[in-house]
Order: structure tokens, then C-alpha cells, then sequence
């Protein structure tokens, strides 16, 4: 029995020495920040929204070439799209930073330009307009005419209201109605011009006519009195 404690004893203390030589158990890896950014832009979703936008409007400036209005600022536009693209699928928080970027140029492009545009279209269509007056349009081609300038009217209240699309559509409608106008009034009065020419002409053959029947008519008619009257004197004689 008095061994017993010693014997014990001497258990814990090699339970106590094996526990110290286990090796403990290693401590799961720390992500570095490197790798947690590296996950994050891996995991952020495609920019299509801001990609959409920008390409609605790059394709707006491209079809009515506003970018000559606003170089430098379509320049800064293009050169942000171009990286934009780089980063899609690679970086796309960069990506969706950048197409905002170019969105926000090409709307400055468009609101520059669409301005000198309307402008442009203005002028033309007033130029055409005062063509029409002249040749009498709206009396010749009056429901032409009244179509043209009801268009005209849509493009205006379109720009007003900003929709630049639809304005350009109205417009460009309105500048093809009138040059239609102005054609169609002018081969009218061309017709016109002609016609009468031809009854002039028509006219000036029918007087000849007539001239030549009353000098034929004339051949006929009978001598004058006088010559009558020494006829008798000389057969009385």
C-alpha cells in the first residue's frame, strides 16, 4: 500500500512529459489582403448595367457623329470605355468605375453636341421652309406641307422634354418631309410653266392659221366699186 502513492505519481508525471513532447495543432492560415481583394474582385458581378449605358450613348454619338462638337471630352470617354473593357471580367469593380466614367463623358458629348445639331437641323429646315413659301407650297401641297411642319413640332417638344433619340428621329423626318415638299411643288410648277408654254405656242399656230385664211379669204373677195364703175364707163365707150 505505500506503494501505491509512488506508483501514482509517477504516471501523472509521464502523462506530463508526453503531453509536452505532442506537437500542437497548427492554427488555420490567415487570408493575406492580398488574397482577400483578389477573392473580392473575383466575386464581383459584371458591370452590364454601366456597360449598357455606355454603349447606348457611344452608339448615339457615333450615328450622328457628335463628337466633332466635343473632342477632347469624347476623347476622355473613349479612352475610359477602352480600359473599361480591358478590366471586364478580370477587375470588375475597376471595370464598372470606368464605364461610369465614359457614360458620364459621352452624356457631356451629347448635350454639347445635340445642341449644335438642333441648331443645324433648324436652319436647314427654316431655308427649306422659305423655298416652299416661295413656290406656294401649302396651297399646292397643303396636307404635305401641314405633315412636315406638325413633325417639325414633335421634334421640338422631344428635345424639350430631353428624349434626344426620338427629337433626332422627328427631325431627321421633318428635313426629308420638306425637301419632299419642296421637290414635289417644283415639278408641279415646272409642269405648269410648260403647259402654258405649249397653249402659247398652241395660240400663236392658231393666230398664223388665222392670218392665212383671211389672206386666202381675201384672194376672194370681190374687186373693189371703183374698179367696178370704170369697167362700165370703158364698155359704154
Amino acid at each position: 500500500m505505500k506503494r501505491l502513492p509512488a506508483i501514482l505519481g509517477a504516471l501523472v508525471l509521464i502523462v506530463f512529459l508526453f503531453s509536452c513532447q505532442t506537437a500542437p495543432e497548427e492554427a488555420p492560415d490567415e487570408e493575406t489582403p492580398e488574397e482577400t481583394q483578389a477573392e473580392e474582385e473575383t466575386t464581383a458581378p459584371p458591370p452590364d448595367e454601366q456597360r449598357d449605358r455606355a454603349e447606348e450613348m457611344r452608339d448615339f454619338i457615333a450615328q450622328y457623329e457628335l463628337g466633332q462638337f466635343a473632342e477632347e471630352e469624347f476623347e476622355t470617354g473613349e479612352n475610359a470605355f477602352t480600359s473599361a473593357q480591358s478590366a471586364y471580367g478580370e477587375d470588375n469593380e475597376l471595370a464598372a468605375e470606368l464605364f461610369v466614367e465614359a457614360g458620364d463623358s459621352y452624356e457631356r458629348v451629347i448635350n454639347t453636341g445635340i445642341q449644335e445639331l438642333q441648331s443645324n437641323w433648324e436652319s436647314e429646315i427654316e431655308d427649306l421652309d422659305a423655298e416652299a413659301q416661295e413656290l406656294k407650297a401649302p396651297r399646292a401641297m397643303q396636307s404635305e406641307y401641314e405633315a412636315a411642319r406638325s413633325t417639325l413640332e414633335d421634334a421640338r417638344e422631344a428635345f424639350d422634354a430631353e428624349d434626344y433619340d426620338a427629337a433626332a428621329g422627328y427631325y431627321q423626318d421633318s428635313l426629308e418631309q420638306h425637301e419632299d415638299v419642296v421637290r414635289q411643288t417644283r415639278r408641279k410648277r415646272e409642269r405648269a410653266v410648260q403647259a402654258l408654254e405649249n397653249i402659247d405656242s398652241d395660240m400663236r399656230d392658231t393666230e398664223g392659221d388665222i392670218d392665212d385664211l383671211q389672206r386666202e379669204q381675201e384672194d376672194f373677195e370681190p374687186e373693189d366699186e371703183e374698179d367696178d364703175e370704170e369697167d362700165e364707163e370703158e364698155g359704154q365707150s
